[in-house]
């Protein structure tokens, strides 16, 4: 909304007459109007009140009960004392009764409260991108993965120091998508292959995984993603905003979040999508390449399933679409691995809980690595969850 002017209501009428009431409420009945207190000595307005109102960007005015223009008083009736501010789409109460006497006739307290409530109302800046542009830059990271994995002779396969497998396609995604993202604006980008610029500097960061499933496009089986998240910061924790998954084997991309109702792409269909939590055989999604003890544990609490084996982030884009109702890690990842899929759910309406229930959050400096997390269609399944861990 944009703000067009103020208004300050008294709780009284002006004129000569007004005025005299007004005095006699106070000597006589222990009246007295809250924004009164903090506009006036005595009988005239403050010198710093009179300095805001005349400096200020949005016109300040200060009107009596009797000098209402008639939409300030169908807006303000029953309620004055207060301040509102009149917008492009209607009134909004920018201070209260309450909150004016809380002042205790201070100008300063009142004016850091209604810079603080139109900042709070002030239209959101837009993002600096559109999801096609990041579902873009990903597509783009994809085809130079395609390009190796489709070329013998680049597939060539090293060791990091934490012995995962790295390859060619990692580093040519990697760089691709640092590219795309820098030429939108200078946010922070943290990727599984290196850091440009420092996260903790700002409240938004890319969040990367340029190639996930490395193991799986080493398997050579397709089941490999491009994985790109808008992440938020509160304090040391993250959160994502937005995200893109992409499978370049596939040529199927599935983005959104907390910033758009999530989508697929695909040949096998395109549009908008949501869960679909199923009321028969629970359809539990797991690893192609990661089973243990506990996820037979949990498999069993859920009672009678049906097992679908996949790799990468595609198991949480498979809840996200509704062709799957839950996915249990009980395994090591790293926050790139589930940022962006992690988006994807919310905005298709599912869950990613961690190991408390709640809302799984990320570390992107300190401790990159996750602990373990459901992917869920809905909340049914959060109890066993927290019993299984």
């Amino acid at each position: 909304m944009n703000f067009e002017s103020m208004y300050g209501v008294y709780h009284a009428d002006g004129g000569l007459l007004g005025e005299l009431r007004y005095v006699m409420g106070v000597a006589f009945r222990g009246q007295h109007c809250s924004l009164c207190d903090i506009t006036h000595s005595v009988a005239w307005e403050k010198g710093e009140m009179k300095k805001w109102r005349k400096t200020s960007e949005i016109p300040f005015h200060l009107v009596h009960l009797n000098e209402r223009p008639e939409e300030v008083k169908q807006a303000t009736e029953g309620k004055t004392p207060c301040i509102v501010a009149k917008t492009n789409s209607g009134f909004v109460m920018l201070a209260t009764d309450e909150e004016l006497t809380s002042f205790g006739g201070s100008v300063e307290l009142l004016k850091d409260h209604i810079e603080g409530q139109l900042t709070k109302n002030s239209p959101k800046p837009p993002i600096p991108f559109t999801p096609e542009k990041i579902v873009e830059i990903a597509i783009q990271a994809g085809e130079a993965i395609m390009d190796v994995y489709e070329n013998a002779d680049d597939f060539k396969i090293t060791q990091k120091g934490d012995e995962s497998p790295l390859t060619k396609a990692d580093i040519a995604a990697h760089e691709v998508i640092v590219a795309g993202l820098q030429s939108i604006d200078s946010t922070p980008i943290v990727s599984e292959e290196g850091r440009v610029g420092d996260p903790m500097s700002t409240n938004t960061c890319w969040l990367v995984d340029p190639l996930d499933g490395t193991k799986e496009f080493i398997k050579r089986n397709g089941m490999f993603t491009v994985n790109i998240a808008l992440m938020q910061r509160n304090d040391s924790r993250w959160k994502p905003l937005f995200g893109v998954v992409h499978a370049p084997a596939s040529n199927t991309t599935w983005f959104g979040g907390a910033l758009t109702a999530s989508q697929r792409n695909g040949p096998e269909g395109s549009g908008p999508m949501m869960v679909r939590p199923t009321e028969g055989k629970v359809k539990l999604v797991a690893s192609g390449s990661h089973r243990g003890e506990k996820d037979e544990s949990f498999a069993e609490a859920v009672g009678e399933h049906e097992l679908v084996r996949m790799g990468s982030s595609l198991k949480a884009c498979i809840v996200a679409e509704g062709g799957a109702d839950i996915y249990p890690r009980f395994g090591p990842t790293s926050c790139w691995d589930i940022a962006a899929a992690h988006a994807v759910v919310s905005g298709a309406g599912g869950i990613v809980v961690g190991p408390n229930g709640k809302t799984l959050d990320y570390d992107l400096v300190e401790e990159v690595l996750n602990p373990y997390f459901l992917v869920a269609a809905d909340n049914r399944w959060t109890e066993i969850w927290i019993q299984h861990q």
